[in-house]
């Protein structure tokens, strides 16, 4: 599997569907994006102005926007469609996806300011972004974890660990489109990026990490049934 990191400035760039084994990771600064999301919120439909009208702090309006805004804008290019074709509509477990996308998948992330976008051809694909809190207590949320991984996060006293944790699984469990219907705490990622349930081992989806800078941790999972893996 081929994994290009992209920034959003580059997407005028595009154009034509993926090809299969390559999966488009997009990145967008809500600030530095600030001007081109409002002058694009007409791209919203009716449901997702009143939504955006619902936020109170400026950065989830533009984070929530702005997914929505460059979602329809990359798909439309993918795709070959106009901009306002574009829809996203929700799966059971509220996993997004392009309505008349055929094999285009689809996923997204956002936290403290930053947007992660996750486009490919035919394989799953589930991603997370966290910001970095140094303050952050993970005690209260230490049950929540697998037994391997509290005692990783217990034996490094140290809040990256739980970041790394987190966003693998989240990402994982958004890949499959299960979201956390399954209980966090029933399996752990392994080193190879695998998830393990018992003594089970899943090889049908991988979890990797991105690079997304010393103040965000994230992570993207894909399926990898008949893929070569090239990261």
């Amino acid at each position: 599997m081929d994994i290009k990191q992209r920034d959003i400035s580059g997407a005028g760039d595009i154009s034509g569907i993926l090809k299969h084994g390559v999966i488009d990771v997009w990145r967008a600064d809500t600030a530095l994006q600030r001007d081109f999301i409002l002058s694009k919120l007409s791209l919203l439909d009716s449901n997702e102005k009143e939504r955006y009208g619902s936020f109170h702090c400026e950065e989830d309006r533009l984070c929530f926007a702005g997914g929505r805004i460059f979602t329809k804008i990359l798909a439309g290019r993918y795709l070959g469609k106009e901009t306002e074709e574009i829809n996203v509509i929700f799966e059971k477990y509220m996993k997004p996806f392009i309505e008349c996308g055929g094999e285009l998948k689809y996923n997204i992330s956002h936290s403290g300011g930053c947007i992660l976008l996750a486009f490919s051809y035919g394989s799953e694909v589930g991603i997370d972004i966290e910001k970095k809190d140094d303050s952050f207590d993970v005690m209260p949320l230490i049950n929540v974890l697998h037994p391997v991984e509290r005692t990783a996060v217990l034996e490094s006293g140290n809040v990256d660990t739980f970041y790394t944790i987190w966003t693998a699984k989240e990402a994982y469990v958004k890949a499959i489109g299960k979201g956390f219907s399954i209980s966090p705490n029933s399996f752990y990622i392994n080193k190879e990026g695998f998830a393990v349930r018992g003594c089970l081992v899943s090889k049908d989806h991988k979890v990797v990490r991105l690079d997304t800078g010393s103040s965000f941790f994230g992570a993207l999972c894909f399926g990898i049934n008949n893929y070569v893996i090239h990261i």
